[in-house]
């Protein structure tokens, strides 16, 4: 199994981001044109959707925009691939996109760079530790399911909640290898940028994607060493989220 943790993005106002390949030779151009108000649920699915309308406009499958994991770091960044000509990426050719550019860890446009690029800086809203997703607890919140019923008591029909029922939940993750909490400061970094670029974020496995949000309040994060392990080299977190 494979978790991580992803912020979602949601972009204010219009923007065109221009991937140009070969920039001082043929130049060939792919526009990515978001609308105010386009939302992507995780990093993951902004970079697919540059990837593709970027295979789309220049005909080839042999472009590829992905993040790369750090097992050592527990944090992604991206990585541009092309057939093999130089590239570059203007992320204000149209509108600001300078909110984008930094959530998928970029600090400028990408000029006349060669394949095989990696970003100057890692995805701003994401982790990638090192075990599965130990324990996510689910608790139905009371006032939710007292909105399933109608005032005689039944189960109410066509209600939205019976669709979006909410749910309160411990998510336990661990992390570590060393006494110095690896992978403890890209956790701190992932919920900074969920904070900055707003909620919901996704829990990620290989079996389900849970879509949460952290609940009001201040969110106490405190690692503890794990039981029946040598002390100082697994460390557990529980976050409390609420899943939607």
């Amino acid at each position: 199994m494979s978790t991580y943790i992803q912020g979602s993005f949601r972009a204010s106002d219009a923007v065109t981001v221009r991937f140009t390949y070969d920039p001082t030779g043929a130049a060939s151009t792919a526009d990515w044109s978001i609308g105010a108000g386009t939302t992507y649920a995780t990093a993951n699915a902004a970079l697919l959707a540059l990837q593709t309308r970027v295979r789309t406009l220049l005909g080839s499958s042999d472009f590829d925009i992905t993040a790369v994991v750090d097992t050592d770091q527990h944090n992604a960044t991206v990585r541009v691939t092309t057939p093999g000509l130089n590239f570059s990426i203007d992320w204000s050719h149209a509108g600001d996109g300078s909110a984008l550019r930094t959530f998928l860890g970029e600090s400028g446009n990408v000029t006349d760079q060669a394949s095989g690029y990696t970003f100057s800086g890692p995805l701003a809203a994401a982790w990638h530790p090192p075990y599965d997703l130990r324990r996510l607890d689910l608790r139905t919140k009371p006032w939710d399911t007292q909105r399933l019923m109608t005032s005689a008591g039944a189960p109410s029909v066509g209600n939205p909640h019976t669709t979006s029922l909410r749910q309160d939940a411990d998510a336990e993750f661990w992390f570590g290898s060393s006494a110095n909490y690896d992978g403890y400061g890209a956790l701190r970094d992932c919920i900074e940028g969920v904070f900055t670029y707003g909620q919901p974020f996704v829990i990620g496995t290989d079996v389900a994607d849970y879509t949460c949000r952290f609940p009001a309040g201040d969110l106490k994060v405190v690692p503890e060493p794990v039981e029946d392990t040598r002390r100082g080299t697994v460390y557990r977190v529980s976050l409390p989220v609420v899943v939607v």
